[in-house]
C-alpha cells in the first residue's frame, strides 16, 4: 500500500463494490471488486475512531477505510461503524 490515502466514493450493489474518484466535480469509476471472486474482511482501526474494509485476491489488495468522524458519545461511534457492517454485510 502506498503512503496516505486517496479518496474514494463507493457504492455496494449486487455483491460488488464500485469504487469512484472525483474529479473536477464529476465521479469517475475507476474499478468494480466483486465479492464473488475477493476475499473480504473488515477490521476495526485501533488509530483511527473507523474501521478497515480489506478487499483481496491473489494478486491485488485494496484498503478502505471510512472517513475519521468526531463522535459526541461512543454509542453514536457504535451506531456509524454498525451501519456501516450492515451495510457491507448484505453484499458478502
Amino acid at each position: 500500500m502506498k503512503g496516505g490515502w486517496d479518496r474514494r466514493y463507493i457504492k455496494l450493489e449486487n455483491r460488488q463494490l464500485s469504487y469512484y474518484k472525483e474529479t473536477k466535480g464529476v465521479l469517475q469509476r475507476k474499478g468494480i471488486l466483486s465479492f464473488d471472486i475477493y476475499q473480504v474482511t473488515v477490521e476495526l482501526d485501533a488509530r483511527e475512531p473507523g474501521f478497515w474494509l480489506r478487499i483481496l485476491n491473489s494478486k491485488h489488495e485494496f484498503f478502505f477505510r471510512a472517513p475519521p468522524t468526531d463522535y459526541k458519545t461512543d454509542e453514536a461511534k457504535y451506531e456509524y461503524l454498525q451501519g456501516w457492517m450492515d451495510e457491507i454485510g448484505k453484499h458478502l
